[in-house]
């Protein structure tokens, strides 16, 4: 790691804990100064940031945040015109979990949080060709559904006391990590951060997934990783001087190749549930898995694990969580059966329909003869049927959108009468 990002993150850690004094001498609750602000991609600086009507800049909405206040960015692309910072315990989130915004970072930081109390940061997306970290969180609160790529040294800080999970971190610049941590003060408190389901990749010649370097006395960095994908040219490297203890403590996660020096340990590849087998990847942008990959279905049901993944989608779809960021969506449609219908001849001209799926969340969509498909619930009746033949077809839809292919179809005749 490059010895001005050292730099940088040490002093970043003296701002942290002088943040944390400042909230213990604070005498008024945050509460009281909690509120919301808003941020559009055509927001100005003459905005207020009070309403949604009234967005402003992203910089002035999150530089000028308070504790406790909540960020809301509308979704579209953001360029940041300075480094995105705060050192309050404040939230940022995209307004839309599935239209996640987009923050193009070209300064030495992307976004950098450091406070001494809670901090969340949910649902966007962060684009980095600053010189330094794309997302810097020093603090205690979550991380959860950011997506986060970048060209400078490091994409994601794993930060000293937070739970990141359900995110993805990927590093694209030469000798970069996805993830790293770095100190170098003395006599600072031990940190404890946990990473659950996480994608860090480093892509780059000589990039590192998960990097951390500890350098001081009585220091004890002990990071916790549930159902986590770390790849580079080295999947998981620590380091600690000076006194310093790291501690790498992996479960149900993804990495092959370790590095690593003096005092503390990491949890050996292969080893407690880990993989050392390569995952699969449909693409390297959302590095979204294939059906293919070891990782799909493999992960552990850990404390703090998320509802959803990176896309929003449930967490666990199969047996298990997967490892990493993504969850496998159920591509498998559910059958449709009719259980009562007419006789195959009947001068009625009245028709009800039973029917069913295995799957017990499947909703239906009913078609008699030509006319379209609706959705339906059983029992499905029809009354006034002409004389003739009629088909009836039903078509079992499970709760990610999956339809049967082979729809239940009856089909019979209501007679002329002599």
């Amino acid at each position: 790691m490059p010895s001005s990002v050292r730099t940088f993150l040490a002093t970043s850690l003296s701002v942290l804990l002088l943040a944390a004094a400042a909230v213990v001498l604070q005498t008024a609750p945050a509460a009281a100064l909690a509120a919301q602000r808003f941020a559009s991609p055509t927001g100005t600086t003459a905005d207020s940031c009070g309403t949604p009507a009234d967005a402003c800049r992203i910089d002035k909405a999150i530089n000028g945040a308070l504790a406790g206040d909540e960020v809301v960015l509308a979704p579209g692309t953001y360029t940041a015109p300075v480094q995105l910072t705060n050192t309050e315990a404040i939230t940022i989130r995209g307004a839309s979990a599935s239209n996640r915004p987009v923050i193009n970072a070209a300064t030495g930081n992307g976004l950098f949080l450091s406070s001494g109390g809670d901090i969340a940061v949910r649902d966007l997306e962060i684009v980095h060709t600053g010189s330094n970290v794309g997302l810097l969180v020093f603090g205690a609160g979550v991380v959860e559904r950011v997506s986060v790529r970048s060209s400078g040294s490091s994409a994601c800080a794993a930060s000293y006391y937070a739970l990141v999970r359900d995110s993805l971190c990927v590093s694209t610049g030469p000798g970069g990590a996805a993830i790293e941590a770095s100190v170098g003060t003395a006599g600072a408190p031990s940190y404890t951060p946990r990473l659950r389901n996480v994608t860090a990749v480093a892509t780059g010649v000589g990039g590192t997934g998960i990097d951390i370097s500890m350098d001081g006395p009585a220091i004890t960095y002990a990071l916790d990783m549930r159902n986590v994908i770390a790849r580079g040219s080295v999947d998981v490297d620590r380091q600690a001087v000076s006194g310093a203890t790291v501690v790498v403590t992996a479960a149900s996660s993804s990495y092959a190749t370790v590095t690593q020096s003096g005092a503390g340990s990491v949890t050996p590849a292969g080893s407690g549930g880990n993989q050392t087998a390569a995952p699969q990847f449909v693409d390297t942008t959302r590095f979204r898995q294939k059906p293919t990959s070891p990782t799909v279905d493999a992960g552990t049901g850990a404390p703090d694990l998320g509802t959803t993944d990176l896309d929003g989608d449930p967490r666990t779809v199969g047996t298990a969580p997967d490892i990493g960021a993504d969850e496998l969506p159920d591509t498998t449609a559910p059958e449709s059966r009719i259980s009562k219908h007419p006789t195959k001849k009947t001068f009625s001209k009245r028709a009800k329909f039973r029917f069913s799926s295995p799957d017990p969340t499947a909703t239906f969509r009913c078609k008699l003869d030509k006319k379209a498909v609706k959705p339906c619930t059983s029992p499905f009746t029809k009354k006034k049927l002409k004389i003739g033949k009629h088909v009836f077809r039903v078509w079992a839809v499970d709760t990610y959108g999956n339809v049967d292919a082979t729809p239940a179809k009856y089909s019979w005749k209501v007679k002329r009468r002599d």
